[in-house]
């Protein structure tokens, strides 16, 4: 029997939480046994959770601009204590009920994220003190207190955008776009119903591949039968793609692509 805190209210520590617990103090991994009996209720099976802790900041883009909808993950290699919230439309957060710990991972994702100069290219994600995602600095919580001022500054990013169709240049939607740089990573968008997709948050690089996976691609002539995935310009899949350069700030448009129907 274990009591999870992550919406409780009422106690003398609302604002930072509470810890999660098994039945007679056990951590949520160790819990006592309960028999329960037919017809029999097994009473006192109390609880008294203790104090958590909680981290809480503001993240903006380079302008100030609050960001709502950014994903802020913390996590606690230690205590294997995580957390995930969206920040709020004034760009704030909280993360509570925390376990105490020195090592805390605050990270910032803005695939969502909206309210800033640069929400037509996105925004980079990062981890608190303008640390990349495979490096954050590590934070501190403690029992009953708010570690306050965890913020970012998120930069803009880049972008790529254009249009599917099938041969006949009816738009197709559902058609999923993998924008992969070797030496970035890998980023994707769906098409909508007019065919056009964008994908944002892209660092600057010259050696983007585009390509385009239509399992579930409607709305042209070839519908029933399918189409051919390919890659910009009009390249295989199977093939070496035509390179696509990013640039911070901007959207690299065109990039577009015209699906033929399976035989």
């Amino acid at each position: 029997m274990c009591v999870a805190a992550a919406v409780a209210k009422g106690g003398a520590t609302d604002a930072t939480g509470y810890i999660d617990q098994c039945y007679d103090r056990q951590p949520a991994g160790t819990p006592t046994p309960v028999e329960v009996r037919s017809g029999v209720t097994a009473a006192g099976i109390n609880a008294a959770l203790g104090a958590a802790g909680a981290v809480s900041g503001m993240v903006t883009d380079a302008d100030l601009n609050p960001l709502v909808d950014v994903q802020v993950e913390v996590y606690s290699p230690s205590s294997n204590t995580s957390g995930v919230v969206l920040t709020a439309t004034d760009g704030s957060y909280t993360v509570s009920s925390l376990a105490v710990g020195s090592d805390y991972q605050v990270c910032f994702f803005a695939s969502l994220a909206s309210g800033g100069a640069n929400d037509a290219t996105g925004y980079m994600d990062q981890c608190y003190n303008a640390q990349p995602t495979g490096s954050p600095s590590p934070v501190t919580v403690n029992v009953g207190g708010n570690t306050s001022g965890i913020d970012a500054a998120l930069i803009r990013a880049g972008a790529v955008s254009g249009i599917v169709t099938d041969v006949a240049h009816n738009g197709l939607a559902g058609v999923t776009v993998d924008v992969y740089s070797p030496s970035a990573g890998t980023w994707s968008a769906v098409t909508a119903a007019d065919g056009s997709y964008a994908a944002t948050g892209l660092p600057a690089g010259s050696d983007y591949q585009v390509c385009f996976y239509a399992t579930y691609a409607s709305g042209g002539t070839s519908d029933a039968a399918g189409y051919i995935d390919q890659c910009y310009d009009n390249q295989p899949t199977s093939g070496t793609p035509a390179s696509v350069p990013v640039t911070v700030g901007h959207v690299t448009p065109g990039i577009n692509a015209a699906l033929s129907g399976n035989p």
